[in-house]
């Protein structure tokens, strides 16, 4: 299963039989823009960036488990939405990790008592801004972008999560072109 962006709406498309089907418009899209959607396989919850409170704000869908339908379409609850921008969420465990114009690092909340709190910068092991995290499932390696604003660059980047429990210096990803 796969959930991406089209232009400003969010769409599903799932793998069968060694293909991948039609895509199907999800119905949480609206007339606003509707980006950068993280499906949590655990929790059944999409998450997603949308400008549609006027601000973007990160909002989240239940998904019936049974059925399929999407319900408890909404911002998230706690401190993760503020007046600035927030996108990319990636969820994991009980841990949302995204980005907010103004902030340098990726930034980490936890859920606790039903809302999400306790936001802190997280560095991935480099100083620059970075953003679109993805984790592997232990948690233990990131991928990301990091970008370079005076050289007006974003590489692909790794870093990995010590036993100390800090991460790594990132390292720039070696990218092969299809042709390779």
């Amino acid at each position: 299963e796969l959930f991406f962006q089209k232009g400003a709406d969010i769409y599903r498309a799932l793998f069968e039989k060694g293909r991948w089907g039609a895509a199907s418009k999800l119905p949480m899209n609206t007339d606003f823009i509707e980006t950068n959607p993280h499906y949590d396989i655990e929790t059944h919850t999409l998450y997603w960036a949308t400008n549609r409170g006027g601000n973007f704000d990160i909002w989240q869908a239940k998904r019936n488990h049974n059925t399929g339908e999407w319900y408890q379409i909404m911002p998230v609850v706690g401190d993760v939405n503020s007046p600035e921008k927030e996108d990319q969420p990636f969820v994991q465990g009980r841990e949302m990790r995204f980005s907010r114009a103004g902030a340098s690092g990726n930034l980490v909340a936890h859920f606790r008592g039903g809302v999400w709190r306790d936001i802190k910068i997280e560095k991935l092991g480099t100083d620059l801004y970075h953003a679109e995290i993805s984790l592997s499932h232990d948690g233990k390696t990131a991928w990301f972008v990091e970008g370079d604003s005076k050289m007006q660059e974003m590489r692909f980047m790794r870093s990995i999560l010590s036993e100390k429990g800090d991460w790594q210096e990132a390292t720039q990803m070696e990218l092969i072109s299809a042709r390779d």
